[in-house]
Parts: C-alpha cells; sequence; structure tokens
C-alpha cells in the first residue's frame, strides 16, 4: 500500500510540474507579441534635402507601460551660395512611454547624438556630442488592434531653447499595444 501511494505521489508531482513547465513555454513564447515598433523618418527635398530616420523597437512590460531603444540618423544638404554644407546627425536613444488612459500617454526620450557639420570648402568638418532628454506627452489614436497615429509635444529639459518639439507618426506592433 505503502509503494502505491508513493508511487501515486510521484504521478502527481510530476504531472503538476509537466503542467507548470508547459504554462511557462506559453508564456515564454508570447514574448513576440509585445514587441512594438516605433520612431520616424524624414523626408525633404528641395532648397535644402533631409533624408533620415528614428526606428525603434519596444518591449511591452505592462498593459500600459513600453520601454525601448533605437538608433538616430538624419542626414542634410544645403547649399547656400556656392557652398555646399553635408550635416549629420547619429546616435542611440531609448525611451519610456506610459499609458495615462486609453489614448493619452507620458513619453521619455533620452539621445546621445553625435554632429557631424562638414562644408565643402577647405575647412575640417566640426563634430561634437550632445545628450536631449524629451519629456512630454500626447495623443493616439488607434488605427487597427496593432497600429497607431500618435501626436505629441515635447521639451528638451537639458536644452529647453532647442523646445518645444511636436512629434506625429504611426507606431506598429507585433502585438496589441
Amino acid at each position: 500500500m505503502r509503494a502505491i501511494l508513493l508511487l501515486l505521489s510521484s504521478f502527481l508531482l510530476a504531472t503538476s510540474i509537466n503542467a507548470q513547465q508547459v504554462e511557462n513555454e506559453e508564456k515564454q513564447s508570447n514574448w513576440k507579441d509585445k514587441l512594438v515598433l516605433d520612431g520616424n523618418l524624414a523626408l525633404r527635398f528641395g532648397a535644402s534635402t533631409l533624408i533620415g530616420g528614428n526606428p525603434q523597437i519596444g518591449y511591452r512590460i505592462t498593459d500600459k507601460i513600453v520601454a525601448g531603444a533605437g538608433y538616430s540618423y538624419f542626414l542634410s544638404t544645403t547649399k547656400v551660395r556656392s557652398v555646399k554644407y553635408n550635416d549629420k546627425l547619429h546616435g542611440p536613444t531609448a525611451f519610456t512611454r506610459v499609458l495615462v488612459t486609453d489614448n493619452l500617454f507620458a513619453r521619455a526620450d533620452y539621445q546621445s547624438l553625435m554632429y557631424v557639420l562638414d562644408s565643402a570648402s577647405d575647412a575640417p568638418p566640426q563634430t561634437f556630442g550632445r545628450d536631449r532628454l524629451f519629456l512630454g506627452g500626447g495623443y493616439r489614436y488607434p488605427l487597427g488592434s496593432r497600429v497607431n497615429f500618435t501626436g505629441g509635444l515635447f521639451l528638451d529639459v537639458l536644452d529647453p531653447a532647442a523646445s518645444p518639439v511636436f512629434r506625429a507618426g504611426v507606431e506598429a506592433g507585433f502585438g496589441r499595444w
């Protein structure tokens, strides 16, 4: 009788452990549903040209909090009289976004940017770095279960003279957001 109870207890324990492993594997397999694509794209042509973007990928920590990182790269070309200026801006970014209500969000963006200012003259390019911390918020309008139109107003708290900045765009996620 003791052997039967021991065998039955071992079977139940093994079944419980296996069920827990299956549940954990299901939770782990849904990590892709928590990924969110964000960022912006810039195109301008004419007397001055601007091409660039800031792709970002985030992870939905909870239903209301997303954190992520990305990289900014922008190239600007301007011709003033007979001198052509080629400017580059690039560097890593990190962000956190919190849904305050279903459609209102607060956001913080940190950017560590490198500027390269180059003219076609004989002068060497000027290079300098600059950190920016944008704080602000905005409104998101769902265009589907995984796509939102967003717009917001942000203040660079490290350099308030360069603020405020308005941003609008479309964000897409692999999962719901």
